[in-house]
């Protein structure tokens, strides 16, 4: 019984060292080539301080901590950079010393105008960079840059940026038409809708959802404009029945604004052009009852679509866990985690196919073993029923070990999913596939 226990735990710790290396080579496989954020500091750093130079005047300006998910800080090389081109810089943690150092030897500090803050954001294969550049007084974003996402630069780099170029000249054109209004922008409430579709492509593709989500977040994150949340509209829309129609009327805003404490809405429609998307988009004062400004652009039609194939907001928890339950790994790749659902996929083959050799061993001594005649040796008997029941021991374990892969892949499905709707991974799901 001992060498039989000897052997099975020497069989086990084999197949174990096989399946961390298909493991190791799987994720090394899926792994891809990481674009840093820190290679597109230059072009970043080059953009802003253009922007900073067309100014009246230059300022001195503080960068507050610009650390990435992978641990590089790239703070110091944003000081360095700005300083080399002319600008006066200081990092926030060294402009903190140097206060409590002047409080004690009560020199008098200089004050700062401007301020740069920034962001590294995971972008599945490429880590996106976002500097903005704010006049610390009045909270005017004078500049701010943002690196193309990986999921438009993959069939052309230019095009891709084209299309965040021009999307960003819209959301910039809004904020210009913004400003014209009455009052503080940075005091005031606004609310985006989902923008209408217009054309078989567009309601199919959904590009006015997209399209819509977009812009709220360049509004949000290039401008720090102060929007209502996209699921508190919806849920009003739903309330007024506006929900299914899709089209929003000056007086339908008028309410929307009033129920959701916007000052103005912004509508918009996407509608069919060629070989490319006409965005509309128009700001409806909640106050006057009035449209208070336009503004137009074209998108190209296949980067358009490139990017609502990888849109989070046509993304749902219930989908990814639906995709879960029929494949392991299939959920996380939905979530736009390719490293994880292919040790998922990898895990789940190997542990399948060594539990089918592991069966088909057991049953081949299983048949060697009932082949025996009657005169054969007794050593032999218990050998081959020993083989059959390590065999199919070790069958059982990568079973339950496939079993176990398939209901972590549900499980994290569940926690890490998106969804779209309510721009979070938390809430109650919505069953969309």
């Amino acid at each position: 019984m001992g060498t039989q226990t000897s052997t099975l735990g020497e069989r086990i710790k084999s197949m174990t060292s096989f399946v961390k290396r298909i493991t190791l080579c799987a994720i090394f496989m899926a792994t891809p080539a990481m674009v840093s954020a820190e290679s597109d500091l230059e072009s970043g750093l080059n953009e802003i301080v253009k922007t900073a130079q067309a100014e009246p005047a230059t300022a001195a300006t503080l960068v507050s901590a610009l650390v990435c998910p992978d641990g590089k800080d790239l703070t110091a090389l944003l000081v360095t950079g700005l300083k080399d081109r002319g600008i006066q810089a200081q990092s926030q943690t060294e402009r903190q010393k140097e206060l409590e150092a002047n409080v004690q030897t009560e020199k008098t500090s200089q004050g700062y105008q401007w301020l740069v803050s920034g962001s590294c954001i995971d972008d599945n294969k490429t880590q996106r960079l976002q500097l903005k550049l704010t006049e610390l007084e009045s909270g005017r974003i004078i500049a701010s840059y943002s690196s193309p996402s990986g999921s438009t630069a993959k069939a052309n780099p230019q095009e891709a940026q084209s299309l965040l170029t021009q999307l960003r000249k819209l959301s910039d054109q809004v904020i210009k038409n913004l400003n014209s209004m009455d009052g503080n922008l940075r005091y005031q409430r606004f609310a985006v809708a989902d923008f209408q579709e217009i054309g078989a492509s567009t309601q199919d593709k959904e590009l006015g959802l997209v399209v819509s989500a977009q812009l709220q977040s360049m509004l949000q994150n290039d401008h720090n404009l102060f929007l209502v949340e996209r699921q508190e509209v919806a849920k009003i829309m739903e309330e007024i029945q506006l929900g299914q129609m899709g089209l929003v009327s000056e007086k339908d805003a008028v309410e929307i604004g009033k129920m959701s404490g916007a000052q103005a809405l912004i509508l918009g429609s996407v509608s069919e052009a060629g070989a490319q998307y006409i965005v509309n988009t128009k700001i409806v004062s909640v106050n006057e009852a009035k449209v208070w400004a336009t503004a137009q652009t074209t998108l190209p039609a296949a980067d358009l679509i490139a990017l609502s194939s990888e849109a989070a907001v046509l993304r749902t928890r219930s989908g990814a866990i639906y995709r879960s339950l029929l494949l392991p790994g299939w959920g996380q790749f939905y979530n736009r985690e390719p490293i994880k659902g292919s040790v998922l996929v990898g895990g789940e083959v190997v542990a399948a196919g060594l539990s089918a050799m592991f069966h088909l061993l057991g049953n081949q001594a299983q048949q060697d073993y009932d082949a025996l005649g009657l005169d054969a040796d007794t050593s032999a008997f218990a050998d081959l029923r020993s083989k059959a029941s390590q065999n199919y021991q070790l069958r059982n374990i990568f079973i339950y070990t496939a079993i176990g892969i398939h209901i972590f892949g549900i499980i994290d499905a569940t926690i890490n999913g998106y969804d779209g709707e309510s721009g979070s991974s938390g809430g109650p799901l919505s069953w969309t596939f």
